[in-house]
C-alpha cells in the first residue's frame, strides 16, 4: 500500500508542477490554458491528501514497502548534506525535523544519519529541533490562533530558530510552513540571521530569496522526473538526478533555461 500511496502522491506533485508551468506559459496568450490553474489546486491537495493518509497508515504498513519510500528520502538527504557540507564548512548547525513517535522514528533517524553523513564532519550539528504536537482548540476563540490550529506554521518556524540562536546553518527536513511569507525569519539583520536549507516545500516560488541569499539550498522534484516505483540506485547522483533537482543562488538561471516558468515570477 505504500508504493501505491507514495506513487499516487508523487505524480499529484508532478500534476501540479505541470499544470503551473502551463499556466504560466500560457499567461499573457490570448489563448489561456483555462484547465491549468484548477488542476494544479486539485493536485496539490491530493498531494496533501495522500501524505497525511500515508502517515495515518504508517502502523499497518509493511516494512519493505515503507523502507523504499525512506531510502528515496535518505537519496535526498545525503545529496543536500554533501552540497552544504562543501559550503558550509565549520557552521554549526540546527536540523528541524517531523516529530518523533513510535511510528515515525526509524524514518527521521534515516534522513537525518543520511543527513550528518552527507556533511562529512565538516559541519557541527548542535541542535535539532521539531515543530509542536497538533493540540485540539478547547473552545471556538482558539481556532484563531495558527500556532494551535497548524502546528507547522511561520510563527513556530521562528520559534524554533530563536530557541538556537548559536546555529548559523538551519536544515529543515520537513520544508517550510504554508505561511512562510510571515515568517520573521526573512526580517533578520543580516548577521543574526542564519542560513537556511530546505528539502521540499514550495521551491517554486523561493527564487527571489535562492537569489538573494536568504536560502542556500532547496530541494524539490525535478518536473521531468522519473516516479518508475523501484529503490534508489546506489550511485548517490545518478539516485538524485532521476528525481530530483537542488536549487542555490549559482544555478537559478540554470534550472529556469532547463525548465522555462519553473519559477514563480
Amino acid at each position: 500500500m505504500t508504493i501505491v500511496t507514495y506513487t499516487l502522491m508523487i505524480l499529484a506533485g508532478a500534476g501540479m508542477v505541470f499544470a503551473h508551468y502551463k499556466h504560466k506559459k500560457s499567461a499573457g496568450k490570448k489563448r489561456k490554458v483555462l484547465w491549468a490553474r484548477p488542476l494544479a489546486g486539485f493536485c496539490g491537495t491530493l498531494a496533501l491528501c495522500l501524505a497525511l493518509w500515508n502517515l495515518i497508515a504508517t502502523m499497518w504498513l509493511p516494512t519493505r514497502d515503507r523502507s523504499e519510500a525512506v531510502r528515496w528520502e535518505q537519496v535526498q538527504c545525503a545529496y543536500l548534506g554533501q552540497f552544504l557540507g562543501a559550503h558550509n564548512t565549520g557552521r554549526k548547525v540546527l536540523i528541524v525535523h517531523d516529530p518523533i513517535d513510535d511510528y515515525s522514528q526509524k524514518r527521521v533517524q534515516a534522513m537525518i544519519a543520511s543527513l550528518m553523513e552527507g556533511f562529512g564532519g565538516r559541519l557541527e550539528v548542535v541542535a535539532m529541533d521539531s515543530p509542536p504536537v497538533p493540540e485540539i482548540p478547547v473552545d471556538e476563540t482558539a481556532m484563531d490562533d495558527t500556532a494551535l490550529v497548524e502546528p507547522f506554521c511561520a510563527k513556530n518556524f521562528d520559534a524554533m530558530i530563536a530557541r538556537h540562536p548559536d546555529c548559523n546553518l538551519v536544515v529543515s527536513l520537513i520544508g517550510l510552513p504554508m505561511d512562510y511569507q510571515s515568517m520573521t525569519f526573512w526580517k533578520m539583520p543580516d548577521k543574526r540571521r542564519p542560513r537556511l536549507a530546505v528539502l521540499q516545500g514550495p521551491v517554486m516560488e523561493l527564487k527571489k530569496a535562492i537569489e538573494a541569499g536568504f536560502i542556500d539550498a532547496a530541494v524539490t522534484y525535478k518536473p521531468d522526473a522519473d516516479f518508475t516505483p523501484q529503490p534508489p540506485p546506489d550511485n548517490l547522483d545518478v539516485a538524485f538526478n532521476q528525481r530530483y533537482l537542488l536549487a542555490h543562488s549559482g544555478n537559478v538561471a540554470q534550472i529556469e533555461r532547463r525548465y522555462k516558468d519553473f519559477f514563480v515570477q
